[in-house]
């Protein structure tokens, strides 16, 4: 084929029968899998009493390539209900099972959820609450920090030694049976002292009985 031919040949036509047959078989799956959420979300409202009303269903088609389209999903929450605020991933969770209930190949085309509030009344707060400023410290003068740790070594050395002095009066103590005995000891001392003394007098020559300053 010659350079000539080739920029000069035609393109094969294109089926267009074929392509809005595709077409058609796509809207069909989205209008399925669309029905499939929204009966899933209200099969859940119903379960856990939420008000219908109050919760709804946004689709919105989407593609993780360029042949097999997916499914996005956004839960519009249209009046407070003070559950959903603590309880929404449990409710997302209750609400998935409930679809692949309908469709098991629900984790094949749905890309994913979110959520939405859009509450009508100003009646719930629209701005978090300011975080409490932490206090502040007061002002220590040069010198304080090591002032306030010497009294604080002082006081502790003087815990310190009162309880050494008290546990040192307790040990050096003695009992009752202690003392009793070490009283006896100086008696019997006392004795063997008086015997000695005694034997030494009567054994001396000079030996005088007493007699009166008078005589």
């Amino acid at each position: 084929m010659s350079l000539l031919s080739f920029f000069s040949a035609k393109p094969a036509p294109v089926n267009r029968s074929n392509v809005q047959s595709a077409r058609n078989a796509s809207a069909q799956q989205y209008t399925l899998r669309r029905q499939v959420l929204q009966t899933a979300l209200r099969d859940t409202l119903i379960r856990y009493r939420i008000p219908s009303a109050g919760v709804g269903c946004e689709t919105l088609l989407s593609s993780r390539n360029a042949i097999e389209p997916t499914v996005h999903v956004r839960l519009l929450v249209k009046d407070f209900e003070p559950r959903l605020l603590t309880q929404a991933y449990a409710f997302q969770k209750a609400f998935l099972k409930r679809a692949t209930s309908f469709d098991p190949k629900v984790v094949d085309w749905l890309s994913g959820v979110s959520w939405q509030f859009e509450t009508p009344d100003d009646s719930l707060p629209s701005e978090l609450p300011a975080m409490p400023r932490a206090q502040a410290v007061d002002a220590v003068p040069a010198g304080g920090y090591a002032h306030a740790a010497a009294s604080v070594v002082a006081t502790a050395s003087e815990a310190i030694s009162t309880a050494a002095a008290k546990a040192s009066a307790a040990a050096a103590a003695p009992t009752e049976q202690e003392s009793l005995a070490e009283l006896h000891r100086l008696f019997m001392a006392a004795d063997v002292e008086r015997a000695m003394l005694s034997q030494s007098v009567a054994g001396s020559g000079d030996f005088q009985p007493t007699q009166s300053f008078d005589s």
